[in-house]
Order: C-alpha cells, then structure tokens, then sequence
C-alpha cells in the first residue's frame, strides 16, 4: 500500500490503486476493444469463450491455455491487459 502525505495536513492516508483489465483482439484490419473485467479470472473466461464461439473450438478439442497457441496462425491475437483506474 502507498502512502502519500497531503502537504496541506500532515496527516498520512492510505491511496488503494484499483485495476481492470482490458480485453483487446488485434487481426490484420484493426484493433478494439472487446471488454474491461474487475478481475483477470473474469476476463480470461470471456476471452477463452471469444476465441471458442469465433474458431469453432470445443472444450474438448483445446485446453483454455493453448488457445492462444491454436489461433496463432489465424491472424487474430487477443490480450488481457491490466490498467491502473484513476
């Protein structure tokens, strides 16, 4: 946790740095936006069921860690990414 004193009160308070994160799919036309999720496991579902319902893929076919190795020739790449709210 970060402390910072307020220079008008000597008084020191607690800043709490809150975070999303921010699902972005890249293909060779564009980039955008597809989501911003309160936790990572929240976004990595909505990721992995993204890449599933576009590819076609099945649960039982791929794993959710190696999705993103099974589209990697498909020229869409997809990225959590984690943003400090201010």
């Amino acid at each position: 946790m970060t402390h910072y004193t307020n220079t008008n009160n000597p008084i020191d308070f607690p800043v709490i740095k809150q975070y999303v994160f921010v699902l972005m799919c890249e293909d060779s036309n564009n980039t955008e936006c597809l989501g911003v999720y309160k936790t990572l496991e929240s976004a990595e579902n909505e990721k992995y069921a993204i890449i599933r319902d576009r590819f076609d893929i099945s649960m039982e076919e791929v794993p959710d860690e190696k999705l993103d190795d099974e589209i990697a020739n498909m020229d869409a790449y997809y990225t959590l990414v984690r943003r400090e709210l201010l």
